[in-house]
């Protein structure tokens, strides 16, 4: 149930103020749920992982995606700055 709470605290925020899921996730699993701060971020990111690939996947099957700039991030042709 304190998973569920975290999750639609961080989604209510986000979708307010435009900030990350993360900056309130990884501190409401420390901090409610008990966990260590590592593995905390690691479930954050593992999660950001997760749904960032399956919109590209999405996206390319709508074929939304613009290819040539993921080819180009993916060549090191664009700098990751």
């Amino acid at each position: 149930m304190e998973f569920l709470a975290i999750g639609v605290i961080a989604g209510v925020l986000s979708g307010l103020f435009g900030i990350g899921g993360g900056v309130v996730i990884v501190p409401g699993l420390v901090l409610i749920a008990g966990m260590k701060p590592e593995t905390a971020t690691g479930r954050d990111a593992m999660n950001a992982r997760e749904l960032a690939s399956k919109h590209l996947l999405l996206n390319l099957d709508l074929q939304k995606a613009q290819v040539s700039m993921l080819e180009a991030l993916l060549d090191g042709r664009i700098p990751s700055r």
